[in-house]
């Protein structure tokens, strides 16, 4: 567990950190003092201390890999992609997580999809009829310029099938 490039962090079924390894109080800016003791709702950013009860108390049931939000201690916000599964450790039921940090792909996607955004708009905007196609030479998608001259050249009869 201190070893791991992972972050490890042990709770038992009311969402309370027992165990973290170092990798994961990097992830997070915490030291193991501080994150030992906590319950996960104080560092959730999407679920409260009931949702956290319940998720743990079906762990089993549901998708044993998830996406989740946490507060970082500076403030900010990482991104981690959790495996998760119930353990047996001296007779306790905890739930054991490995984390890894998948903050800056949550950045990349969502810059990915700013700069679709505005491609869009520059499209759909521009004064030319833009046609896109695939590499078969296949329409998969027009502005409103083009949609304007494929009604005309159609000789306006149906507008709403070219649309």
């Amino acid at each position: 567990m201190r070893t791991a490039n992972d972050g490890v962090h042990i709770l038992d079924l009311e969402g309370n950190i027992i165990k973290v390894n170092d990798a994961f109080c990097r992830m997070l800016g915490y030291s193991s003092d501080e994150l030992q003791g906590m319950n996960l709702s104080q560092i959730d950013a999407k679920r409260s201390a009931d949702e956290i009860k319940i998720a743990l108390a079906n762990k089993g049931l549901s998708n044993p890999v998830l996406e989740n939000t946490y507060y970082h201690r500076n403030g900010g916000i990482t991104h981690l992609e959790i495996s998760s599964s119930r353990v047996e450790i001296d007779g306790q039921q905890l739930i054991y997580n490995s984390a890894r940090d998948i903050t800056k792909r949550k950045q990349a996607e969502a810059s990915l999809r700013e700069s679709e955004a505005r491609l869009h708009a520059t499209i759909e905007t521009a004064m030319d009829a833009v046609i896109q196609m695939d590499a078969n030479g296949f329409i998969i998608g027009w502005n409103s310029q083009a949609r304007k001259y494929l009604w005309l050249d159609c000789g306006g009869s149906d507008r709403a099938s070219i649309a």
